[in-house]
């Protein structure tokens, strides 16, 4: 999860909340690796 350097608008804590919740997706044995997109955000 991420807002690519303020990017995309995010409210304060909901990156956290979701940084979270993907912690709970892993322990429940899901992989869950960060990823950044090979495109150019500004082409979306």
């Amino acid at each position: 999860m991420g807002n690519f350097d303020n990017y995309l608008a995010m409210e304060p804590g909901v990156l956290d909340l979701c940084e979270n919740s993907l912690g709970s997706i892993a322990e429940a044995g899901a992989n869950v690796e960060p990823v950044i997109p090979e495109m150019n955000l500004f082409d979306m």
